[in-house]
């Protein structure tokens, strides 16, 4: 398929022809939703944890005399039925959160992801820039070209510059072409990216069976 290409002030400049195994695909909205949940399953950490009765600090001194309370006879303060006392089989940061889908599924919802952007006119291709010198220069181009949206620009190797700039921009997101997850890619509402970011893109999701 065909897409049009813009220069720094927003203006048609040509035409692209992308791969349509990647800007063309149907959405599948099960697959998606199960690349999200892993996305967001991966990024947790098992911080919740508990003492137990032995990770507790404080006084050891038994309770009360052994016999002739009337009471059952106890140590100290720190088993899980007193208050203050350590948990039984508590939460415990060993935990492991991850999940995992093939990497021809994560291929695809991305794919997903990108051709939805697409149908909508909010993947927008870009010539290739020249380099800045300031953070007030790449506003005004990404002004120019997404109108204020919020917007993520997918850098090819040619523009890693760019990168130090757009991170001070806070309607901007910006990261490699080649590196970007579905979560990346689905929190913003356009996405720019360069001729060069069109390639690896392409050649990132369009692999032959056994590649990496």
């Amino acid at each position: 398929m065909k897409m049009a290409v813009l220069d720094a002030n927003g203006k048609k400049t040509g035409v692209i022809e992308v791969s349509d195994e990647v800007f063309s695909v149907q959405m599948n909205p099960s697959l998606l939703a199960q690349a999200v949940y892993v996305a967001n399953a991966n990024l947790r950490q098992g911080s919740a944890a508990a003492l137990t009765r032995g990770e507790t600090y404080g006084s050891r001194r038994k309770l009360w005399k052994q016999k002739g309370t009337g009471n059952a006879r106890h140590g100290d303060k720190f088993a899980p039925q007193f208050v203050g006392g350590g948990t039984s089989h508590g939460p415990l940061t060993e935990k492991n959160y991850r999940k995992n889908i093939t990497l021809k599924m994560k291929r695809k919802a991305v794919c997903c992801v990108l051709s939805q952007k697409v149908r909508v006119n909010n993947l927008i291709v870009i010539e290739d820039l020249d380099r800045k010198k300031k953070t007030a220069e790449m506003a005004k181009v990404m002004a120019n070209i997404s109108g204020g949206s919020k917007s993520l620009f997918l850098a090819d190797e040619k523009h890693i510059w760019a990168l130090r700039f757009l991170k001070n921009l806070s309607e901007v997101v910006a990261e490699r072409a080649k590196n970007a997850g579905i979560l990346t890619l689905m929190a913003t509402d356009k996405i720019l990216l360069t001729r060069g970011g069109v390639t690896e893109l392409e050649v990132r999701l369009n692999r032959v069976k056994g590649d990496k």
